[in-house]
C-alpha cells in the first residue's frame, strides 16, 4: 500500500508541477508534528514522512533541488 501511495504522490507532483509548494508544505508539516507529538508518536510518523520527502526529491529537477532551502 505504501508503494502505491508513493507512486500516486510522484505522479501527482509531476503532473501538476507542485514541487515548490509541496516542499514548503512538507517542511511545515514536519516542523509542526515534531512540536506537537511526543517522541514515541514521532517515531511512528517519521518513516512515512521520510518516504514522502524522498518521493518529492525524486520528482524535483536538479536545478530545483539545488536551489531549495536547506532544512
Amino acid at each position: 500500500m505504501q508503494e502505491r501511495l508513493l507512486s500516486w504522490l510522484r505522479q501527482s507532483i509531476a503532473i501538476y508541477n507542485t514541487q515548490a509548494i509541496d516542499r514548503q508544505i512538507y517542511h511545515l508539516l514536519n516542523q509542526k508534528l515534531q512540536q506537537q507529538l511526543n517522541p514515541a508518536q514521532w517515531e511512528l510518523f517519521s518513516p512515512p514522512l521520510l518516504s514522502a520527502e524522498a518521493a518529492l526529491l525524486e520528482t524535483m529537477a536538479p536545478q530545483d533541488h539545488a536551489s531549495s532551502p536547506a532544512n
